[in-house]
């Protein structure tokens, strides 16, 4: 969205967590995928407004197998990590104006509102945000989303002694 007018979407996503209470009928999804075949993730955290957190993950680096948990989140924590999105959605861009270098780890955040939903694509290698076809801008974009989800996921995944899927 970087350089562009703000969807409706996602005006409606943080009037919605501007107001009082639960933000109820949001959700989120945040994928990081990609990376060299060796190095490769797959990493999925999908979190409601009332709290409610699934994590999937796969890691070449990890000995581990595919990993699954689902878990209640606290409402503070809830309220930080779509924050944190939140905050990050003005260094994502849409599909059309997504590019990246093979082997790049590629995050994916989609933003539903009521049940209707938008995609949105950043480098989540480098924490950047891409300005445009081919150009990226140093900024923090979804960086702190991201590191508070991997913390997230991993606490979710050792409490429940991450179950394959």
């Amino acid at each position: 969205m970087t350089g562009k007018r703000e969807p409706a979407l996602v005006k409606r996503y943080r009037e919605r967590l501007d107001a009082q209470g639960v933000p109820e009928g949001l959700k989120v999804t945040v994928r990081l995928s990609g990376g060299m075949p060796s190095e490769r993730i797959e990493h999925e955290f999908e979190l409601t407004g009332d709290g409610k957190a699934t994590v999937n993950r796969l890691d070449a680096l990890s000995d581990a197998s595919p990993q699954a948990t689902s878990s209640q989140l606290s409402p503070e924590e809830t309220q930080q990590v779509l924050g944190q999105i939140a905050a990050g959605l003005p260094g994502v861009v849409r599909r059309e104006d997504a590019h990246f270098l093979p082997d790049t780890v590629v995050g994916i955040v989609t933003v539903e509102v009521d049940g209707k939903a938008q995609t949105f694509y950043f480098d989540a290698e480098e924490g950047r945000a891409l300005e445009g076809p081919g150009e990226a801008e140093a900024q923090p974009g979804m960086r702190a989303a991201v590191q508070t989800i991997n913390l997230i996921s991993d606490r979710l995944l050792a409490d429940s002694g991450g179950q394959e899927p």
